[in-house]
């Protein structure tokens, strides 16, 4: 059920820059802690600047529901940096905190990062050779 309402929610925002979530746990005490996510996105600078903003609400029922509510209405930040013409390497500056398991509780990280991207349709195109396949697309628009 919770996949059906994330489903039809993000087929309509599709295009906005909203996505939504929805994820169940099951808590020590034998309940049921569902978090309700959502990611905004927008891009800067034609296209090379990204930023992400995003958080949750949970519905645990512990007395803390407020404090949790103000910590983690925006509790996931990055922002992307396009470094090459090709943009298939980023700079990546990030703060993402998730709810982990009981023993762990909420898990937040902080970083920096370089991201290398690539597209491709079959496992083995990962390993190909980019600059072959460049030249012999080259080769067969000038035929």
């Amino acid at each position: 059920m919770a996949s059906l309402v994330e489903n039809e929610l993000n087929k309509y925002t599709r295009k906005t820059g909203f996505t939504f979530g929805v994820d169940s746990y099951n808590t020590d005490e034998n309940t049921t802690r569902t978090d309700y996510t959502y990611q905004f996105s927008k891009q800067f600078f034609n296209d090379r600047i990204r930023v992400k903003i995003g958080g949750r609400i949970s519905t645990d029922n512990n007395e803390n529901q407020s404090n949790n509510i103000e910590d983690n209405l925006v509790d996931d930040i990055s922002i992307e940096y396009v470094i090459t013409k090709k943009r298939n390497l980023f700079l990546k500056v990030f703060r993402h905190s998730n709810y982990e398991s009981v023993l762990d509780g909420e898990v937040t990280q902080t970083g920096v990062g370089i991201v290398w991207r690539k597209n491709f349709r079959k496992f083995k195109d990962l390993f190909k050779n980019n600059r072959k396949s460049e030249r012999e697309t080259k080769t067969e628009n000038q035929k």
